[in-house]
């Protein structure tokens, strides 16, 4: 046996036992196709969660190409899970984690936490946040997606999803966006995740945080934004094109929006 035949073989061993591992191997045979949409897949029991995301997937799609301005590269997949462990499992994501969503090897996969997050049905809108995933990664990869700071892909997702701090006062938000202290970061991180990005915050306060910063810069800067997004998935790197496009870093950018905010006291919406 060659040198890099043992290697392959080590590699596969490794993956196999690892956790991430044991996630990439996870057997999709047993999702059947939905009549109503070629495109999604489901497990036994969560039929009638998949005829819901089969009705949405059309809309979604549209959405998602009208805002980041082209169609998906490449045909997907949307797997809808019967149960929370079940999609876990496939991300290698605690057991109760109540993801709703998650792009994996080039496919969506929809957690039934999508119909029921914290009281709120947002399947509709967990399937377009994922799809703004996807596209982006259809893009770029995944080591270049990885280069992409948290704040920005999620901020982007929730604004063009409606996805973002689902039952989360927006005053709580900005009460923790005056106290954090520090601005977002200008690049990614290869092992890096939102609970990671958080510093602490519980993970819809600092989801809601990120869809206010990129909802401003919307507001405040449309034609800037929009360039932005073209530059990075064109595979621009993030913080120079940040920069040219407005004219000012991310921690600059970062102090205008805290300024914008409503002071403390104050009766804002």
């Amino acid at each position: 046996m060659t040198v890099l035949a043992v290697t392959v073989l080590v590699l596969a061993v490794a993956a196999g036992l690892s956790p991430y591992g044991r996630a990439l191997l996870k057997s999709r045979r047993h999702f059947v196709r939905h009549p109503e949409d070629g495109r999604v897949f489901f497990e036994s029991g969560a039929d009638s969660f998949a005829s819901r995301i089969a009705a949405a997937l059309p809309q979604a799609v549209s959405l998602v190409e009208q805002r980041l301005s082209g169609p998906f590269l490449r045909p997907f997949r949307v797997y809808v899970c019967s149960s929370q462990r079940g999609h876990n499992e496939f991300i290698a994501a605690p057991g109760d984690a109540p993801i709703r969503g998650s792009v994996l090897l080039g496919n969506i996969y929809i957690a039934p936490s999508a119909f029921r997050f914290y009281g709120f049905d947002t399947h509709q809108q967990s399937l377009a946040h994922e799809l703004v995933h996807l596209y982006i990664f259809q893009r770029l990869g995944f080591l270049r997606t990885k280069r992409l700071p948290v704040w920005f892909v999620e901020g982007l997702a929730h604004c063009i999803a409606g996805t973002g701090g689902e039952g989360v006062d927006e005053a709580t938000a900005v009460s923790a966006i005056r106290d954090r202290g520090r601005a977002p970061g200008e690049q990614g991180r290869l092992f890096q995740s939102v609970e990671g990005e958080a510093g602490g915050l519980p993970v819809r306060v600092y989801q809601l945080q990120n869809r206010m910063f990129v909802q401003f810069l919307i507001d405040r800067y449309p034609d800037c934004l929009k360039l932005l997004v073209q530059d990075v998935l064109q595979g621009a790197p993030f913080a120079r094109s940040f920069a040219r496009r407005f004219d000012r870093s991310v921690s600059e950018a970062w102090e205008e929006f805290r300024s914008s905010l409503p002071s403390r006291g104050s009766t804002g919406r």
